[in-house]
């Protein structure tokens, strides 16, 4: 579908019809067809539409998979337990993928370096919270604060 839309971009680009991009010469015609140019603009709308609409509803798919799966790790701690403690380490981990992938649906330049620096920027406080429930303490500033330095200096540059 990319190709298509890109065939009717250059076709626009060049002030061409998609006839006359595809065949690759001009095509001299007595009449002047603004239905042509109508076309070409209806579709390239409907494309993007339908694409916004497919990003949308993937993205929900997601956002509820994640919840659900959140969801269930809560519940079978609690019911298993009756405290929520381990279930916190899957729920940290599933808030962390969900934040770094929002930018690859809804941002359209760089989104994979936001991503990226939403993960490292958001292992911080999950790594806080795995340290706050183990029972051995102080290893995440010593660990992080040097992992996270480099990344940011990696990103800026």
């Amino acid at each position: 579908m990319s190709e298509f839309i890109y065939v009717l971009r250059k076709a626009k680009e060049l002030g061409v019809t998609v006839n006359e991009l595809i065949c690759g010469e001009k095509i001299i015609s007595e009449r002047i067809d603004l239905k042509d140019e109508e076309v070409v603009n209806n579709t390239i709308k409907y494309v993007e539409k339908v694409k916004k609409i497919n990003n949308s509803n993937v993205f929900l798919v997601i956002s509820l998979t994640f919840l659900f799966s959140a969801l269930g790790c809560l519940i079978c701690n609690f019911a298993i337990s009756g405290l929520l403690n381990w279930s916190l380490y899957p729920v940290g981990g599933l808030l962390i993928i969900w934040f770094t992938i929002i930018p690859i649906f809804f941002i359209k330049k760089h989104r994979v370096l936001i991503s990226m620096f939403i993960m490292t920027v958001g292992l911080v406080p999950y790594l806080f919270l795995i340290e706050y429930l183990c029972p051995y303490k102080g290893w995440v500033l010593s660990l992080t604060i040097p992992i996270v330095g480099v990344v940011l200096i990696a990103f800026s540059l």
